[in-house]
């Protein structure tokens, strides 16, 4: 049985010239980035020129995080905020809502019982808001991991 050129006999896929270009680009901008100095990226580069298998390049970019994972997290992040000011807005909203409902009832003589309903309800809605809140931002940084 042949082995196909792309395989060495240990069974590892043989690096190409385009794998070790993209190896190169990425521990530059991992460089750029501050993640490693220069003579680690030095280290790092001649490590990719010399590699021969793919595993040899994925071992000098081991501990550095995928481009693809940084894309990732930044999405969730910002997933997150735009959870965090969604609801900010509604409870702003809310918030403005019943405070001019609390003054209309005032002015127009009500009791004490339906003035102490407003500000229980806006209690009510500000707790839902934040469990609500803190679920999303779990959630989402489950998905991160």
């Amino acid at each position: 049985m042949r082995v196909p050129a792309e395989v060495s006999s240990a069974g590892v896929t043989r690096a190409g010239d385009a794998e070790r270009e993209r190896a190169v680009g990425s521990l530059r901008h991992h460089y750029l980035r501050g993640r490693i100095d220069a003579d680690e990226f030095a280290r790092r580069v001649e490590r990719v020129v010399k590699a021969r298998t793919k595993g040899d390049l994925r071992l000098a970019l081991q501990d550095l995080p995928r481009f693809g994972d940084v894309v990732e997290r930044a999405g969730a992040t910002a997933r997150v905020v735009g959870y965090v000011a969604g609801f900010a807005a509604i409870w702003a909203v809310a918030s403005l809502f019943l405070l001019v409902t609390l003054v209309v009832l005032a002015l127009a003589g009500a009791g004490g019982s339906e003035l102490l309903l407003v500000p229980l309800v806006w209690l009510l809605l500000s707790a839902v808001l934040v469990v609500t809140g803190r679920r999303q931002v779990r959630r989402v940084r489950a998905l991160q991991r």
